[in-house]
């Protein structure tokens, strides 16, 4: 577990960090190294796009992808919004994250951000995206659900082998626990 935990550690950035959104949950700390961002793909936006709409003022096309809501909560004409999963292979239901990049031509880019909160979808949808897949994004931001179960033999492997594989071309730069419901 300790091996684990310790893949969160936090690494100095030379460009800082700020954060971007609300001051609450859906709002996230990210190095400042914004300049020529072009595209974000957001899965899981549920009914607070204020990270998003950053990025799509300053000109950014913002890919999003939710099953659970019908529609983002505010208009933006460079919102891209799916009523759509996230899943680990494409199917009828949802879409894989390399289908995203396809469809959406990050793969022609490195001027991306990942930006994920899947409530626990997470994890099985990570475990089947390629590594250099991930090199298109200069940023990723997530939130991870579930680390409660690294006690869970399973689960301690699985999110190893994840993290292992962002941190083939990331390095993490800020990790809090989740605190929009108290600690």
């Amino acid at each position: 577990i300790k091996a684990v935990l310790n893949q969160f550690k936090p690494m100095d950035c030379e460009q800082g960090k700020i954060r971007i959104g609300t001051m609450g949950d859906g709002g996230y700390v990210v190095p400042n190294d914004l300049d020529g961002i072009d595209k974000v793909v957001s899965l899981g936006v549920g009914v607070d796009v204020s990270f998003d709409e950053v990025f799509a003022n300053q000109g950014a096309n913002i890919y999003q992808y939710d099953h659970t809501v019908d529609n983002v909560p505010i208009e933006n004409e460079n919102f891209h919004f799916q009523k759509q999963q996230w899943v680990p292979v494409g199917s009828p239901d949802g879409k894989s994250l390399p289908e995203i990049c396809e469809d959406n031509g990050i793969i022609s880019t490195n001027n991306a951000i990942l930006k994920f909160d899947v409530e626990g979808d997470e994890w099985l949808c990570l475990r089947e995206v390629p590594a250099d897949l991930f090199k298109h994004f200069r940023i990723i931001v997530c939130e991870l659900h579930g680390l409660h179960n690294l006690a869970n033999d399973g689960f301690l492997f699985g999110a190893w082998s994840i993290m292992n594989k962002l941190l083939y071309s990331h390095q993490v730069v800020h990790f809090h626990i989740n605190n929009c419901c108290g600690v």
